[in-house]
């Protein structure tokens, strides 16, 4: 069977189990299993494949387990990080965070815990892009945490790690502390790749969505050095709510930052 005739009937596949993005999913499975990019799947359809080597990636990915947990990574920030269902799949709406710690911070020492690290995306790419500083991973999964540790070695990323529920083991004092918590209320996502696949434990929280948020903002608060900032990535629909809650735990939110698709997203708060 030739290369494009695979990905015609693997698109057809996963179109008829309703995957979003059919063809694409079909092209970047053809390349992982070949060892090819994408642009080479696109401009080779004459090539001769075994079609039996891409089956086994092609119904994962019909039972809707999600594309990154089957090739093994998700770019995030111009790097490639290592994600299993250990980890949350990293979002490019998440890069809103490093674009508010870059506008305001410079790259002179500081410490910076990153809590809730999963795959490490975020805590990892502050430790590449701002070497000077000393960067903690922490994460109360041990799991999630070798995955953190494993992109570490891979992107040659120096940073600490810890095992810690939230600020346990963590006390500081830290000039940032930044955070993608849990912030998914019981049933409301639908969608099976999240809902059936991503770890429960990095995406609910209890209070509607708000419990993990409120221990940050409420623990949070005397682990700052003076001038120092916390930052929390925000999720949809949770902007006033967490809003209510920073202020009235006491911080000041010096900025709400939307995302690329309008959405707010990333939220800075320091202590008057």
């Amino acid at each position: 069977m030739t290369l494009g005739d695979w990905i015609r009937q693997a698109e057809a596949a996963l179109a008829g189990v309703g995957i979003d993005s059919p063809r694409l999913d079909a092209q970047l499975i053809a390349g992982s299993v070949i060892g090819r990019d994408r642009a080479y799947v696109l401009t080779h359809p004459e090539e001769e494949i075994d079609a039996k080597t891409l089956e086994p990636l092609l119904a994962r990915r019909r039972r809707r387990e999600p594309l990154p947990y089957i090739l093994g990574t998700r770019e995030f920030y111009g790097r490639f990080f290592e994600v299993s269902p250990a980890v949350l799949i990293p979002r490019q709406e998440t890069e809103t965070l490093l674009e508010c710690v870059f506008d305001y911070l410079d790259e002179e020492p500081l410490t910076a815990l990153d809590v809730g690290t999963g795959s490490g995306c975020i805590g990892l790419t502050l430790a590449l892009e701002a070497p000077k500083w000393q960067v903690t991973c922490l994460d109360v999964s041990p799991d999630a945490l070798n995955v953190a540790k494993s992109n570490a070695r891979k992107l040659k990323a120096k940073a600490a790690f810890l095992l810690s529920d939230l600020f346990a083991e963590a006390p500081g004092p830290w000039d940032l502390i930044i955070s993608n918590p849990p912030y998914v209320a019981e049933g409301e996502i639908s969608q099976p790749e999240v809902k059936d696949w991503e770890p429960t434990l990095a995406l609910y929280a209890e209070n509607r969505g708000m419990a993990v948020y409120e221990r940050l903002l409420r623990e949070g608060r005397d682990l700052l050095r003076p001038g120092g900032l916390m930052m929390l990535e925000v999720g949809d629909g949770r902007a006033d709510s967490l809003v209510r809650s920073a202020k009235l735990a006491g911080w000041q939110v010096a900025e709400l930052r939307e995302d690329l698709s309008g959405v707010p997203r990333a939220m800075v708060l320091n202590l008057p």
